[in-house]
């Protein structure tokens, strides 16, 4: 982008955003699935570490944010990230899960260090 901006005399706006949720996902996220596991009594199976760390943003909040960066003129910086702003290890989500559906449906995590985040 930055590339092209220099040599074309492009104007562009890169946006980064984290995990996004909400609506219209349609690829595996984990934040879908421990409800749906409660919802159905069966245990869930994250391929992570329970201590593994996310950042999570709405998809309203994507979309409000490329809206604005369609419509920013003199923008500070070419690169921003789209988050909410905080970080939740994995293990924080489950027990969200389980105290929004009363459920205590098991999550097992894989904790092998070997693996990626």
């Amino acid at each position: 982008m930055h590339a092209f901006a220099g040599q074309d005399g492009l104007d562009a706006v890169a946006l980064r955003f984290t995990h996004v949720y909400g609506p219209g996902r349609t690829t595996e996220f984990f934040i879908r699935e421990m409800p749906a596991s409660a919802a159905e009594g069966r245990a869930c199976r994250i391929p992570q570490a329970s201590a593994s760390l996310r950042q999570y943003v709405h998809i309203d909040d994507v979309c409000d944010s490329i809206a604005l960066a369609m419509e920013a003129v003199n923008v500070p910086s070419r690169v921003f990230n789209i988050s909410a702003d905080e970080i939740h290890a994995l293990a924080e989500a489950a027990e969200v899960v389980r105290r929004v559906t009363g459920t205590l449906v098991e999550v097992t995590f894989n904790e092998r260090r070997d693996l990626p985040n």
